[in-house]
């Protein structure tokens, strides 16, 4: 099963990281699903953009994915100190980032990503950490954000949070990003913190999506996965990242909901008649699909996010 390859203009997917247990999951998964040209950006949010972005160049060797990758922001755009969520460890990796190769930074600016997307390519831009880049972009009239068809984010709480002020730890890392985003007209769709916790994996479940696995790296993360949220108390291990490249790929497994919503100074996502129309993911017409869909891309061969 795999989703079909868009008609029309070419396109490209950005997809924007801070790895990250659940950000390697998504990497991994846009690498076998995703048809369009790729280019990865990282992003300061589970740690600090040197360690997010080491992490970044160490999963790309290791899965060998071939897409260009941009360091982006090291901090939210109030200039304030970085809020870090600590929540995977020091590496964000549960301690996984010795299984990583050790590589050269050679990325480029955020600046040059208008160098990486052609004039004629609509943009599909996928954030699953803090919103800083996508944010910056757009304040700068970067020509990348006329190019942006869609913005998928996987950000905000409605009824579950995981930061202070009923507030979910992406929005939270940069309220100001969140709320510049929401209301710059583009496209706007949210797989909030609610959709990853009703769509949890168990160990059984787990132990299904790694049976006959190609992979032991990405075995070796979601058995981390589990381990993680077990410490901070969960039973199951909850991988939020993966929904917004889901939904790319296959919207129609997907219920949604247009909200006005407007996101305030702690990140918090409120509906207001003031606010911004939103799609909102609100559930999965298949509780399978995440399970299904990484046990497809264990077990089949490798292939880059380039090739059909």
């Amino acid at each position: 099963m795999r989703g079909s390859k868009p008609e029309g203009k070419s396109g490209v997917f950005v997809l924007d990281v801070d790895p990250g247990i659940d950000d390697a999951v998504a990497l991994f998964l846009t690498q076998h699903l995703v048809h369009e040209p790729c280019v990865v950006v990282t992003s300061f949010g589970n740690a600090p953009l040197d360690v997010t972005h080491r992490n970044l160049l160490g999963l790309k060797t290791a899965l060998g994915c071939s897409f260009p990758v941009v360091k982006g922001s090291s901090g939210p755009l109030s200039g304030s100190e970085p809020f870090y969520d600590y929540y995977h460890g020091t590496d964000a990796l549960g301690g996984l980032s010795r299984l990583l190769p050790k590589t050269d930074d050679a990325a480029m600016p955020l600046s040059a990503l208008s160098q990486l997307v052609h004039a004629d390519e609509q943009v599909t831009y996928c954030a699953v950490g803090p919103l800083t880049n996508l944010a910056t972009l757009i304040g700068s009239n970067d020509p990348v954000a006329s190019r942006i068809n869609k913005v998928l984010a996987m950000g905000g709480g409605l009824k579950r949070f995981n930061c202070p002020h009923e507030s979910e730890f992406n929005f939270h890392a940069d309220p100001d990003a969140a709320a510049r985003v929401f209301r710059s007209g583009l496209d706007v769709t949210i797989a909030p913190f609610d959709l990853g916790m009703s769509a949890t994996l168990t160990a059984e479940d787990l132990a299904r999506v790694t049976a006959g696995s190609r992979c032991p790296l990405m075995d070796s993360i979601l058995d981390q996965s589990l381990h993680t949220a077990r410490a901070h108390g969960r039973e199951n291990a909850d991988i939020h990242d993966c929904f917004p490249v889901l939904y790319h790929v296959w919207p129609e497994q997907f219920e949604t909901a247009r909200l006005k919503l407007a996101v305030d100074a702690w990140g918090a996502v409120r509906a207001s008649d003031e606010g911004c129309d939103v799609t909102v993911l609100a559930g999965l017409r298949d509780q399978d699909l995440l399970p299904r869909m990484l046990h497809q891309c264990l077990t089949e061969e490798r292939r880059s996010a380039h090739e059909q």
